[in-house]
């Protein structure tokens, strides 16, 4: 099992680099005192073969764009079909090669950094770092797993279709569409999985928070009620009893005299100065996190903006043909044309899904990350209301607070708009407007 990051990432690593998307290597490097490291390292090799699957991608849908427009265009008569087909195509194809393209030319130091980045912290923050690792191993391998075999199951699907309706020959364009889709699902899988990470580490820092007040049993109001009382005795000392302290806390004195005392115990300095530690310590890791973050958003935001904008044409496109696909079934006699149509029917609805889960899985993992980071607050304003919190400890929780105030987190699409859920509601209430004007026609 991994002991490692490069080690847990090593699935997707192998996946990645076979559409030309990891243009570096792994280098295993020995320090002085005999302890093994890995790192990433670019290489001209990989840089190379990352150049040639664009040429090769490039070559590919040039060739594949003059076929269907020699022979899959020129027969069909539905200029609709003609022109949604032809869009998603050329968009795929651009997003495929801008996503090797940005990869190799300005995303290879950045990513290397990243992941070396990703290290350092992690050999600060984790608790359990095999634990973690043999997840995200496990994790992606089932990613890689559910790529290949739903690409391979929906290939030969979309192949028996084609030589059933068609002929065998009209399917040869398949391979190079389905390499060019892998491409990017890759690409979309890259990103999801940093997301993901990010996540899991801002949940570290909250745990880690949460130290500072769970180690004392008990409720907030409890412990306030406590300080009040302690403080109220102090000032009987001085200018002698109160009708208020005699008549409603001398039943606290009876009940909770004896928990008062390890009370006081628990907030010495010796406490604080360790929450001081640990309030500096993750203050510096949520802003590297925050950093990274802004990073990815920089080196995946043109890719998700065109994703999203080829997912919102496939699913107004993959409802329509099915609605017009129904419709035809029902106006057809015979029994061969229903099926054919009905094999359509069936592709369609399978892209629509695949379209779905993608879009599901990009803005779940966004908005669960947002506000894991933004949770961070949440916490910090809990910390300062502890009673009797250090002066010092209680100035970094504010610092704390305020960075993370001023610097929400929140992932977009090359800054055109925000990736959460009410993304997938406006593209919902967007896709029903297409979709009743597209069927007036």
């Amino acid at each position: 099992m991994p002991e490692d990051i490069y080690g847990a990432i090593r699935p997707l690593y192998y996946l990645s680099k076979i559409f030309g998307l990891a243009p570096f290597s792994f280098v295993a490097e020995v320090h002085p005192d005999g302890l093994r490291s890995n790192r990433l390292k670019t290489t001209y090799i990989d840089v190379f073969y990352s150049v040639l699957i664009i040429v090769i991608s490039l070559t590919a849908s040039a060739t594949v764009l003059s076929w269907r427009i020699q022979n899959s265009y020129a027969t069909d008569k539905h200029m609709t079909i003609i022109l949604t087909d032809a869009n998603v195509f050329c968009l795929n194809s651009s997003l495929a090669l801008v996503s090797v393209l940005l990869g190799v030319a300005f995303n290879t130091r950045r990513m290397t950094k990243l992941v070396n980045e990703i290290s350092r912290i992690d050999k600060i923050l984790l608790t359990r770092p095999r634990d973690v690792y043999k997840k995200t191993y496990i994790f992606g391998v089932l990613q890689v797993a559910y790529l290949f075999c739903t690409y391979v199951l929906f290939y030969y699907y979309h192949s028996w279709v084609w030589v059933g309706e068609l002929s065998s020959k009209n399917f040869k364009h398949l391979p190079i569409s389905y390499f060019i889709r892998s491409v990017i699902y890759v690409m979309e899988t890259q990103y999801i999985n940093l997301i993901i990470l990010f996540r899991h580490r801002f949940r570290e820092i909250n745990t880690y928070l949460k130290q500072i007040y769970d180690n004392d049993k008990g409720d907030l109001v409890h412990k306030i009620e406590l300080i009040y009382f302690h403080n109220s005795c102090a000032l009987n000392e001085v200018s002698g009893p109160s009708i208020l302290s005699q008549s409603a806390y001398v039943p606290i004195t009876t009940r909770r005299s004896n928990h008062s005392r390890s009370f006081e115990t628990k907030i010495s300095i010796g406490r604080y100065s360790t929450s001081q530690h640990q309030l500096l310590l993750m203050t510096g890791i949520h802003y590297a996190l925050c950093d990274m973050a802004d990073c990815v958003n920089s080196m995946y935001g043109l890719q998700i903006l065109v994703d999203f904008t080829v997912s919102f044409i496939t699913l107004t496109t993959c409802i329509y043909f099915c609605i017009r696909f129904i419709i035809q079934i029902h106006l057809q006699s015979e029994i061969s044309e229903s099926e054919g149509i009905t094999r359509a029917i069936g592709i369609s609805v399978v892209w629509l899904t695949l379209v779905i889960i993608r879009l599901v899985a990009i803005t779940a993992s966004c908005s669960a990350t947002t506000a894991e980071a933004n949770y961070t607050a949440q916490v910090l304003q809990r910390i300062l209301l502890e009673p009797g919190l250090h002066p010092h400890a209680m100035r970094n929780a504010q610092l704390f607070l305020q960075q993370v105030t001023n610097r929400p987190l929140h992932f977009t699409a090359w800054g055109f708009f925000i990736i959460n859920y009410n993304l997938l509601g406006s593209i919902i209430a967007t896709v029903a407007t297409y979709l009743v004007i597209l069927l007036q026609f």
